[in-house]
């Protein structure tokens, strides 16, 4: 039969092994992560374009900015600037598609 002293140094022993096996599983897992945030981010942040629609987005900023109480004055102003997004939306996937 074991001592004590050898049980508490073998249960000891496995639980050090069992953090190592545990840090090195976190570890891998850390790196799949960062690969698979990279891979997220390449795909889909790197697309760089210029702003659409700019003189449509300025004028219904003005058209808030000069009627903050009255906003729906702005929805001829906000469905032009709207249209013109979604148009420019379809033209980009046609582009990519």
């Amino acid at each position: 039969m074991e001592s004590e002293e050898e049980f508490t140094d073998s249960y000891n022993q496995k639980l050090k092994e069992l953090e190592e096996k545990n840090a090195q599983l976190l570890n891998a897992r850390v790196d799949e992560f960062a690969q698979a945030v990279q891979e997220v981010e390449k795909k889909f942040m790197n697309t760089t374009g210029s702003p659409v629609c700019q003189d449509l987005q300025d004028k219904v900023f003005r058209c808030y900015t000069d009627n903050h109480k009255k906003t729906l004055l702005c929805s001829a102003d906000v469905r032009a600037f709207f249209e013109c997004v979604e148009r420019a939306r379809a033209n980009a996937l046609m582009r990519k598609g």
